[in-house]
């Protein structure tokens, strides 16, 4: 089993040279998105099933959780996703999460 630290919060990001905005965050909304994220080639059909097993892992979360406990081979399917992701800002606290899967 892997854990995987959920957080959340608020964070000033650079949308460009001078605006700054605050952004809303949470681990489980980071998740989503990589999850989501639709390969350049496409969605195999057992990719698809990969992800919305874990998809649906995430969905169970209950308010206040610390941490999503995931096995193995579910935590190496959200492990390619996050690393394979390409992020449209920098931020701090995608920083954070993305580092729990190195």
């Amino acid at each position: 089993m892997k854990s995987i630290k959920l957080n959340k919060g608020k964070e000033k990001v650079a949308l460009g040279a001078q605006n700054d905005v605050e952004l809303e965050y949470s681990t489980v909304d980071y998740i989503k998105a990589v999850l989501n994220n639709r390969p350049q080639e496409g969605f195999p059909v057992d990719e698809m099933r990969r992800r919305f097993k874990v998809l649906d892992l995430v969905e169970k979360i209950e308010d206040g959780s610390e941490e999503l406990s995931l096995e193995e081979s579910d935590y190496e399917v959200l492990k390619k996703c996050v690393n394979d992701f390409k992020w449209g800002i920098m931020a701090n606290s995608i920083l954070e999460f993305a580092d729990q899967f190195k």
